[in-house]
């Protein structure tokens, strides 16, 4: 016991020296080794420490850049951005009705009528001497493009007609309900506005609407009678 006692007072001396972190800056440069040690001591960042990392605990401040800022003031504020105009149910429900019934009605003239008034026809197809088929289609404000087809068939003692238009009306801006009493037909829609029906006075004319998955269809069905054949 009498051999440890010199070295009991150095090692109190090493337990009581305060830790510090060694400067790899100012040893030479030799190869590291897997022997070496490194110092875990923490220091406290001086005063002079730079902005950026005395901020790097802090969350990002996330914040709209001066051009998309004025890019969304725009959008709201701009009076070029309006809504657009209503439906006019009257007007395009007449070149409907104009341009069907002349179409199932049999006219002679009736496909270059629907030319002249702006419809774009598709390729004819031949359907043989009793059936005449048109079909075209043409940009309507407020519903784009709109899908024609319209047949007329001949019978030994009777001819027959049909003609349908299709097209979008996702925000349901055609309001059936303003059918009756147009080009004299009278009749109504459901209380949705989703179906309805109209026929002429004479009773010649028949007409049915129906929406279905934003599309809105309108079918005209002439009993032409016995008119004669084109």
């Amino acid at each position: 016991m009498t051999c440890l006692k010199p070295l009991l007072p150095l090692a109190l001396a090493v337990l009581a020296t305060p830790a510090f972190a060694i400067d790899m800056s100012i040893l030479p440069d030799t190869p590291s080794s897997s022997s070496e040690t490194m110092s875990m001591s923490i220091e406290q960042p001086s005063s002079s420490s730079s902005p950026s990392s005395s901020r790097m605990s802090e969350p990002p401040v996330i914040s709209l850049s001066e051009s998309s800022s004025s890019e969304v003031d725009n959008s709201i504020t701009n009076p070029s951005i309006v809504p657009p105009p209503p439906a006019d149910v009257a007007g395009d429900f007449k070149i409907f009705y104009d341009t069907c019934t002349s179409i199932s009605g049999g006219a002679a003239d009736a496909y270059d009528k629907a030319n002249d008034a702006g419809w774009v026809p598709y390729d004819a197809t031949d359907y043989g001497p009793f059936k005449r088929v048109y079909s075209a289609a043409r940009d309507f404000e407020g519903f784009g493009s709109v899908e024609l087809w319209g047949s007329f068939e001949s019978y030994p003692t009777q001819s027959l007609g049909y003609c349908r238009v299709d097209f979008g009306d996702y925000e349901t801006t055609f309001d059936l309900n303003k059918i009756d009493g147009l080009n004299g037909l009278t009749g109504k829609a459901d209380e949705t506005g989703t179906y309805g029906v109209w026929e002429s006075a004479d009773h010649k004319l028949l007409v049915i609407a129906a929406r279905v998955e934003g599309s809105l269809s309108i079918e005209f069905n002439v009993l032409v009678g016995d008119a004669p054949t084109p």
